[in-house]
């Protein structure tokens, strides 16, 4: 019998005894021993995966740490090449293999802050557990306006690209 079986079948004789049945006793012990030899199958399952659960966890600790070691390999070597490239004025060139190139960073030139946030007039603040820039609203503020007393457009970042 499965589990569903057996809790189905104690119920019922459990319900019998209740109701006067006296000779349902023995079956009764009969179910009980059966569901608790069940319930050991089950712990020894749950423990089982329990302790897979935990050597997966260990696993990816190790695989997350093994990545983010190369990641930093990896950023480490395009910024040795990217420096490389700047200082020898190489910036765009092929090879057999790969073609690479200095380019500057897309979208939004960063907004540079000339004065401590507290300084900032309340519009161009954002209001949230803290008080902070926002430079959404400064970038807007200084197309429309031209006043750089509170920041400025600072420069795109530029970065290697390898195809």
């Amino acid at each position: 019998m499965n589990i569903y079986e057996l809790k189905a079948a104690y119920q019922d004789l459990q319900s019998r005894i209740e109701d006067g049945d006296e000779d349902l006793e023995e079956a009764l012990e009969q179910i009980n021993d059966q569901l608790e030899a069940k319930a050991d199958g089950y712990a020894r399952v749950i423990k089982n995966m329990e302790a897979q659960a935990e050597m997966f966890k260990a696993e990816e600790k190790r695989l997350a740490e093994n990545r983010k070691r190369i990641e930093e390999g990896v950023e480490r070597l395009k910024k040795n090449l990217f420096t490389a490239m700047k200082e020898t004025g190489k910036l765009k060139f092929n090879t057999d293999l790969f073609s690479f190139r200095i380019t500057r960073n897309g979208g939004k030139a960063p907004i540079v802050l000339d004065v401590p946030e507290e300084d900032l007039p309340d519009d161009l603040v954002k209001v949230t557990v803290t008080r902070k820039a926002d430079k959404d609203a400064i970038a807007k503020y200084i197309e429309e306006t031209g006043d750089e007393t509170y920041a400025h457009v600072g420069e795109r970042g530029e970065r290697l690209s390898i195809k």
